[in-house]
């Protein structure tokens, strides 16, 4: 057993077991659709499961439209680009 009080709390609170679908880390391929203003870049991005607005691009990147990229996304919700193809 643990000798910290809260274990059975925290446990029961997140579950990692039971949040895989919202916990889940996934790659995937898009197309850079737009490009917005302000520092840093962001971009909306095509992809298979529709278009994703305002992704934060890469740190001292010159995002382009139709760049190809890679996004990260968490639980199915897309957090930032990951990389751009060459």
């Amino acid at each position: 057993m643990s000798s910290n009080p809260f274990d059975a709390l925290i446990r029961e609170v997140v579950r990692p077991e039971a949040d895989a679908d919202r916990t889940a880390l996934t790659v995937s391929a898009g197309v850079v659709a737009a490009v917005n203003a302000g520092p840093p870049p962001t971009v909306d991005v095509d992809s298979a499961g529709g278009t994703v607005p305002t992704l934060r691009y890469l740190a001292g990147a010159s995002p382009q439209v139709g760049d190809v990229v890679w996004v990260l996304s968490m639980g199915g919700a897309a957090m930032f680009v990951l990389g751009a193809l060459a």
